[in-house]
């Protein structure tokens, strides 16, 4: 009968993260730099989707590649979808259901817009799209982040595939989602002062819909909340 050896950690086991790979890591690299070595790069292949709330209004933010597994499919895809004119929609996942969902959703919301005749909220859009991903049980793959203004003020939605919400200041999804996390070192600003606000009145003009800057595969977009009431200084 063969033999078995057993290997024993000459370190205790505790609980918690475990760095131990952290220090032979860095040996590698150092062995490898004194040789002449280079180690590859990781490539990064997911969607990357953020937004924020600031006290004007709301800043998203996407990523403009498409891929195929480690393919590259599009490198200029635009993952900020039209919902109505004072909200938009980043979509992550499969590229067919965010694009087909937001679609579909941007529809009824301009039929309610026209039956009201009132600019939407963001809730209803919200509501529209969870209820939609609710009854399919997740067989759509449409990871969405929901931002926009209305009369209520600026409101931020992360939306899961499965149909689960979250109200937040700063949203991430997407594969980097949790990289993109480390962003919230950034502080801005998340309440407003009265004069930023959007007055309750029946007829109020639409925010404005500004695109602030497209960088590399980065797309920025910015809605903001056009004051009505006017400020102290003027």
């Amino acid at each position: 009968m063969a033999s078995l050896s057993l290997l024993e950690a000459s370190m205790p086991a505790t609980g918690g993260f475990s760095f131990h790979n952290t220090a032979r890591n860095a040996q590698l690299e150092s062995e490898g730099a004194q040789k002449g070595l280079r180690l590859p790069a990781a490539r990064k292949t997911g969607t990357t989707i953020a937004g924020v709330v600031y006290k004007d209004g709301i800043v998203l933010g996407a990523d403009t590649r498409a891929t195929e597994g480690m393919v590259v499919a599009d490198k200029n895809c635009d993952k900020i979808h039209f919902i109505a004119p004072n909200i938009y929609c980043c979509g992550a996942g499969t590229a067919a259901d965010t694009e087909m969902t937001t679609q579909m959703i941007s529809s009824n919301m301009e039929l309610h817009s026209l039956s009201t005749g009132r600019l939407p909220r963001v809730v209803t859009a919200n509501r529209m799209l969870k209820q939609m991903l609710f009854r399919y049980q997740g067989y759509i793959g449409a990871s969405l982040v929901l931002g926009g203004v209305d009369v209520t003020g600026s409101h931020l939605y992360s939306i899961y595939p499965h149909g689960s919400t979250d109200k937040l200041p700063y949203v991430t999804m997407g594969e980097s989602h949790s990289c993109t996390t480390q962003l919230r070192c950034l502080h801005c600003p998340l309440v407003g002062d009265p004069e930023h606000l959007i007055s309750p009145a029946p007829h109020f003009p639409l925010p404005m819909i500004q695109l602030i800057g497209q960088k590399k595969k980065a797309k920025f977009l910015a809605v903001l909340m056009v004051p009505l009431i006017p400020s102290r200084d003027s």
